[in-house]
């Protein structure tokens, strides 16, 4: 099923884009397939039954799994499809892709929450996760056509979600997929949102309710993954570095979110009236889903496996308000940011250090991985021209020689 999405993928992209950068993403997604594989032999090897709940796994099987999901979501640093999305009905499709790949991986980090063995490489993975979270974050908020950079949202989002699954705990698997199912409820409505028009305010219900629900605020279903990732950082003791800096990451995916939901557009089609009404409908129903998910945060917990979730009256401990705490404060910076974009981007603009984050997000490491594996490619198709072409039989005399030799000597 991977490599087929991943085919699928190859061809959309390369359709839409004509690039040749499209071949990297197709790379990457074959390693992730490969180590799944690879995971599962392994598994056979101890008597693991075939699928993950099968029995517990070893060690490695879960190393490859955990890399493959990382390969899957596109995390920090191999995000080679965080880039410009184009704006037309291709940028659309681009964003499903995307999306599908998110689920997928999603899904999978779900699974293997349930193992209870410690999840190896987690220390790296955290700060990638964190890296990635800062600079998606930073690049979605800054963008000023915000519609092109949204596989930047997906990088900051993906990022929120690996925190989850690491430092989760008891409630890493119902975290895991309520952040899946925040980024997709909310990545599907901003997606297809074609900006405002200056109609009135109605058109702008849907994204603003997905900037809410990508942010994690209360009454959502992004709130039930950011209470599990929250409380598992105060619990595991590392909240001093890591909560902040979610807290700043979900704050830009609102800013830049609310940008986009206010931003000049095209607004949704007038020729046909089923088209505008399929188009308000496919905004409005994500959204409202989003917003019924977190409701009854418990009751959707129990369904996604997490009988022990505690509801809104379950929630008056440390932790539960450690976590509303952080939301609110997370949509309030973010509702600053959004209110004082036009400044602050002239503010910034006149600061030279920010030009790290540019060099942090590695497209200058990504275009060097690919002019030196197109140069590999160039000299291997020149070594096998020479040595398969008329002088081939020449080639194949002068090995035998030399070994004749080696062995002789």
């Amino acid at each position: 099923a991977w490599t087929a999405l991943d085919v699928v993928t190859f061809f959309s992209l390369a359709l839409a884009r004509g690039e040749k950068r499209v071949a990297a993403e197709f790379t990457i997604g074959l390693l992730a397939a490969a180590l799944v594989l690879a995971a599962a032999l392994v598994g056979a090897q101890a008597g693991v039954p075939a699928g993950l709940s099968g029995g517990k796994l070893p060690a490695q099987s879960v190393l490859f799994l955990v890399l493959a999901a990382m390969l899957r979501l596109g995390l920090y640093p191999v995000h080679v499809g965080a880039r410009r999305i184009l704006g037309s009905r291709w940028g659309e499709i681009e964003s499903i892709t995307r999306l599908a790949s998110i689920a997928v991986a999603v899904d999978l980090l779900a699974v293997l929450a349930l193992q209870t063995q410690v999840i190896p490489l987690r220390g790296w993975l955290t700060l990638a996760a964190l890296a990635g979270g800062l600079v998606g974050g930073w690049k979605w908020y800054s963008a000023s056509t915000p519609r092109e950079q949204l596989t930047h949202m997906l990088l900051a989002q993906t990022g929120v979600i690996v925190l989850t699954f690491l430092w989760g705990g008891q409630w890493a698997v119902a975290g895991v997929i309520a952040q899946g199912l925040s980024v997709l409820l909310a990545g599907t409505v901003l997606s297809l949102y074609r900006g405002d028009v200056a109609m009135g305010h109605s058109l702008e219900f849907s994204p603003v309710v997905a900037a809410l629900v990508l942010g994690g605020l209360p009454f959502t279903v992004g709130f039930v993954g950011a209470l599990a990732v929250y409380s598992g950082l105060l619990q595991a003791g590392i909240w001093t570095l890591a909560l902040p800096i979610v807290v700043v990451v979900q704050a830009l995916l609102i800013a830049g979110a609310l940008h986009l939901a206010f931003f000049p557009g095209q607004g949704p089609p007038q020729q046909a009236p089923f088209a505008k009404a399929g188009y308000l409908l496919g905004l409005a129903m994500p959204a409202v889903t989003g917003v019924l998910a977190g409701l009854a945060p418990d009751r959707l917990a129990a369904l996604l496996g997490a009988a022990e979730f505690p509801g809104w009256a379950g929630m008056l401990t440390p932790e539960g308000f450690t976590a509303l705490g952080s939301a609110l404060l997370a949509g309030g910076i973010g509702v600053g940011l959004w209110h004082f974009w036009e400044q602050l981007q002239v503010k910034t603009a006149a600061i030279p250090h920010l030009a790290l984050v540019s060099a942090l997000e590695l497209c200058w490491l990504h275009a060097s991985l690919r002019t030196m594996y197109r140069g590999l490619a160039r000299a291997m198709r020149a070594c096998a021209l020479v040595l398969e072409g008329q002088g081939g039989v020449l080639w194949a005399l002068v090995l035998v020689i030399i070994v004749w030799l080696a062995l002789g000597g």
